[in-house]
C-alpha cells in the first residue's frame, strides 16, 4: 500500500497533475496510462540546452527592451518563459506529424518574445514601431497598430519537416481573437481538403488551431464560453482545439478569489469534457512532458484539451505598474524569487 500511495503520489501530487475523471471511459484510461508513464521519460542533454537557450533568448530580449524603452508597455515574458518549451514542443511535433499549418491565436503576455524568437519576426521591424516610425509607405496615411497585437506568417522547419504558423492579429479585447482563429482553421481545412472535405482523414489532420488564453480572461470574458459552445457543432468544429493557458494566477490587480466563482481558471473546459493538464510553469522539463501529452491526446481524440501553465507576472499588469501596492504579500515573494534562469544554469 505504501509504495502504492508514494507512486501515485509521485504522478498526480507533484508540480504535474490532471483534471480528467468526467471524460469517457476510454480518454480516461487512455491519459492515466500515460501519466503515469511522464516520470519515466527522460529529456536527453542536447534538448535541455535547446529550451535554455531559447529560455535565454527570450529573457535577453526583454531585458534589452527594458533598457532602451523604459517607458514601454511591452507585456513581456518575464515569470512566464515556461511557456517557451511549450511552443518548441509544439512547432516541431506538428512538423513531425505531417500537419501543413498551425492557426494560432495569441494574447498580449510574451507575444514579442515568441515572436522574435521562435517564429523569426525581424526585430528591427519592433524597434522602428518603438522609435515612433511609420511601418507603411510616404504615399499612405497610416499608422499602424499597437506592439501587442503584431500578426505573423512563417514557415518553420525541423530537418526534412515543416510547418506554417500564422498568427492572428489579437484585438485589445484579448479574447474575441479565438473564435475568428477557429473560422480560418476551418476555412484553411476547407482549402486543403482536410478531414471532412476530402475523401479520407480526419478534421485537423493538415491544420491545427492554437488558442493561447490569460487566466483572468479566460474565465471572465463570455466569448469563450460561446466559442466552446460550438466547438463541435457541425460546421464549426475544427477537430479539437489545443489550449495553453499562461496564468499569471491574477487579472490586472484581481485575485483569483475575486474575479471567479470556480476553483480554477479552467474549470470553463468542462462544458465541453475537455481535459486540463495543471504544470508548475518554474518547471521547463515538465511543461515539455505536459506538451507532448496534449499533443498525443489532440492527435488521438481530436479533441479540445487545456494545457495550464502556472507562472507569475514579473513587473504586473505591464511594466509601467507597479504591482507592490495593490498585491505586497504577494510581490514580496515574487521579487524574493531568485533569477527564473539561475535554477537552470546551476543544474
Amino acid at each position: 500500500m505504501k509504495e502504492a500511495i508514494n507512486f501515485l503520489e509521485n504522478v498526480y501530487s507533484t508540480n504535474l497533475s490532471a483534471e480528467f475523471s468526467f471524460l469517457e471511459e476510454e480518454e480516461r484510461e487512455w491519459l492515466s496510462t500515460e501519466l503515469e508513464k511522464l516520470p519515466k521519460i527522460f529529456i536527453g542533454k542536447e534538448r535541455r540546452i535547446a529550451i535554455a537557450k531559447e529560455l535565454l533568448k527570450a529573457q535577453e530580449f526583454d531585458r534589452f527592451l527594458a533598457a532602451k524603452y523604459p517607458g514601454l508597455k511591452r507585456y513581456g515574458g518575464e515569470g512566464a518563459e515556461g511557456m517557451i518549451p511549450f511552443f518548441m514542443e509544439l512547432f516541431e511535433f506538428s512538423a513531425q506529424e505531417g500537419i501543413k499549418e498551425i492557426v494560432a491565436a495569441l494574447p498580449h503576455r510574451g507575444r514579442l518574445n515568441l515572436l522574435t524568437g521562435l517564429l523569426d519576426y525581424p526585430p528591427e521591424q519592433i524597434f522602428l514601431r518603438l522609435r515612433g516610425e511609420k511601418d507603411f509607405p510616404d504615399n499612405y496615411y497610416a499608422t499602424g497598430d499597437v506592439l501587442s497585437h503584431i500578426n505573423a506568417s512563417v514557415d518553420l522547419h525541423f530537418g526534412e519537416n515543416s510547418v506554417h504558423v500564422t498568427v492572428l492579429k489579437n484585438p485589445s479585447h484579448l479574447e474575441a481573437v479565438n473564435p475568428v482563429s477557429m473560422g480560418k482553421t476551418r476555412a484553411k481545412q476547407m482549402l486543403h481538403k482536410d478531414g471532412d472535405y476530402g475523401e479520407h482523414g480526419r478534421l485537423s489532420d493538415k491544420i491545427l488551431n492554437l488558442q493561447v488564453h490569460g487566466d483572468a480572461a479566460l474565465m471572465g470574458q463570455g466569448v469563450n464560453q460561446e466559442t466552446l459552445n460550438m466547438s463541435h457543432a457541425p460546421h464549426f468544429e475544427v477537430g479539437g482545439s489545443i489550449h495553453m493557458v499562461t496564468n499569471n494566477q491574477i487579472g490586472f490587480t484581481t485575485p483569483p478569489e475575486r474575479g471567479r466563482s470556480s476553483q480554477y481558471c479552467t474549470d470553463i473546459a468542462k462544458m465541453i469534457a475537455a481535459p486540463i493538464i495543471h504544470v508548475n510553469g518554474d518547471h521547463p522539463e515538465l511543461v515539455l512532458k505536459a506538451s507532448r501529452l496534449v499533443f498525443d491526446y489532440q492527435r488521438k481524440f481530436r479533441k479540445d484539451i487545456f494545457l495550464d501553465i502556472n507562472c507569475y507576472r514579473q513587473w504586473g499588469h505591464n511594466e509601467l505598474d507597479d504591482p507592490s501596492f495593490t498585491n505586497p504579500a504577494l510581490y514580496k515573494i515574487i521579487k524574493s524569487k531568485k533569477q527564473f534562469l539561475m535554477h537552470i544554469v546551476n543544474n
